[in-house]
């Protein structure tokens, strides 16, 4: 919190109202974090196989950051570390290995 003004015209009770006022709104806009090692996926494959991906991503909590729809679907999500072998797995078994899968480097995330 950052007071400008540096007179005393609020006196020792406003200026303890005035800094209480400041925590309690920083304090009220607060939010609890669930921070997780996880890794970025792009995932693109075609129209008809959209849903059935779509179908399984919240078996692994997953954060969905952007789809893209152009000649082709392209899912941009975060997924959690342990999770990233076996969502890769399963997506490529339930599209017949017909999508191409991108992974970045570790990352660390809000998963709240």
């Amino acid at each position: 919190m950052t007071r400008y003004f540096g007179g005393i015209l609020l006196g020792g009770g406003g200026l303890v109202r005035a800094y209480s006022h400041g925590c309690k709104i920083a304090v009220d806009a607060a939010r609890a974090m669930d921070m997780c090692n996880c890794y970025e996926l792009m995932i693109k494959a075609d129209y008809n196989l959209y849903g059935k991906i779509n179908y399984i991503l919240p078996d692994y909590e997953v954060k969905i950051l952007s789809t893209e729809f152009t000649d082709d679907v392209t899912i941009k999500l975060l997924v959690k570390s342990e999770f990233l072998k076996e969502l890769s797995n399963e997506i490529i078994d339930i599209t017949n290995g017909k999508v191409l899968i991108n992974k970045s480097g570790e990352k660390f995330a809000d998963f709240a």
